[in-house]
Formats: structure tokens, C-alpha cells, sequence
């Protein structure tokens, strides 16, 4: 953040789950688990997502703030129906429950850095640089004991720029590099994706305040 180290880390991991029913009537899933913890900004989330046939079919979110007038307890679980998407969500014990039509096109964005390449990655296959909606879950005012966590869908374009070799945690990675804007970012975002759809850095300029996202361990 400007230069200086801040306190924010993102763990993530993959893990394989197996067909419980076998290849002939289920289908194997991927979770992906991971946590933003801001000790300095006295803020954490989690996600879990899970995919199956590389499609989101549900996850679910964890929201902790100890700033004053913050909702401190949060949780939503979206689900995603052929025809719907559902969302359960619990604001510092009270409930929530919205049933909203699937749009024909978006692509899904779960808040966390891990998260990014792929929305990035779709954002570019379905909209060619033009805008498509994104469904990120709201976490716009930390404050808003009615609104956090509900379902927004935003209008974004991703852009690609090019390809080029960078070197992330001492090790080259091929990267394509995109624009990425809409929501909170605008034309000074850039984001650094690999093949494999894992977001390896980004920068931008929020007001007067510079951020670069990197990763810095990956096995």
C-alpha cells in the first residue's frame, strides 16, 4: 500500500473431492477454501467455493469486523440453481433469504483474490471487452446491517492488453494481462492472469492510495 507492506495476507488451497457415487451417476467436485485476515484493518473473510465440472454450484462466505458500527458477525451461503439463485445470508443474528432469477450470462466473482483470474478470464470470453455482469456478493459499506453480503450484480468489462513473462516468488510464469473495470476499479487496474486462470498480481490506483497485490507462495 503505497509502497509499505500491509498487514493483509490471503491464504488459499485446492482440494480434490472424489465422486462418492462413482464416475457413471456423479460427478467429482473442487473446493477451493480460502481467507483475507487484516489484523491492522481488524477485519477477516473466508470463502468456500465448490465446482463441479468446473462450474460454481455453491459457496459460502464469513464475515468478521471489529470496527466501530461494523456488522462484527456476518455469513451468506449462495446456491445456484438451473433456473435461480438463492442466497442465505445472517447479519449479527438476523436472517436474510432471497430467491432472484439466474441472468442468461454473468460469471461469479466470491470476493477473494483466488477467485479473480477465472471471473477476469470469463468477463473477457463472454463480453470480448464490452460489459458483463458480475455477481459479487456486497461488502461495500462494512456498516449496512441490511445490505452486506447481499447479491449485486455489477457491470464489468475485462480487456486484454497482452502477454508477458513475469517472475512471481522466484519463479517465471507466462501471464496475459488484462483491464479489469467496473465496481471499484477503473482504468488503472491491471491484473497479471496465468494459463491456468491464477491471479499472479495486480495494481491500482484507488484515490490516492497505490496497491499491488502479489503472490508470494504457491505449491
Amino acid at each position: 500500500m503505497n509502497g509499505t507492506q500491509a498487514d493483509i495476507t490471503e491464504s488459499f488451497c485446492f482440494i480434490s473431492m472424489p465422486d462418492p457415487f462413482g464416475s457413471a451417476q456423479g460427478k467429482p467436485a473442487t473446493v477451493i477454501e480460502s481467507e483475507r485476515f487484516a489484523p491492522a484493518f481488524l477485519s477477516r473473510i473466508a470463502v468456500t467455493a465448490t465446482y463441479q465440472d468446473s462450474q460454481l454450484s455453491h459457496f459460502d462466505v464469513e464475515w468478521q469486523n471489529d470496527n466501530l458500527n461494523a456488522v462484527k458477525f456476518a455469513s451468506a451461503h449462495y446456491q445456484f440453481d438451473p433456473n435461480e439463485i438463492i442466497v442465505h445470508r445472517n447479519l449479527d443474528g438476523r436472517e436474510f433469504h432471497e430467491r432472484l432469477p439466474k441472468p442468461e450470462v454473468f460469471t461469479v466473482l466470491p470476493l477473494l483474490r483466488v477467485f479473480t483470474g477465472k471471473a477476469i478470464r470469463e468477463a473477457y470470453q463472454l463480453g470480448s471487452g464490452n460489459r458483463v455482469p458480475v455477481l459479487v456478493p456486497n461488502i461495500k459499506n462494512p456498516n449496512d446491517n441490511v445490505q452486506l453480503l447481499a447479491l449485486q450484480l455489477d457491470l464489468r468489462s475485462a480487456t486484454y492488453l497482452k502477454q508477458e513473462t513475469i517472475t512471481i516468488a522466484e519463479k517465471e510464469y507466462l501471464a496475459d494481462k488484462f483491464n479489469f473495470t467496473g465496481g471499484n476499479y477503473d482504468q488503472s487496474a491491471i491484473f497479471w492472469v496465468a494459463e491456468n486462470d491464477l491471479l499472479l498480481k495486480y495494481e491500482w490506483q484507488q484515490s490516492d492510495v497505490f496497491w499491488e497485490v502479489k503472490l508470494v507462495e504457491y505449491k
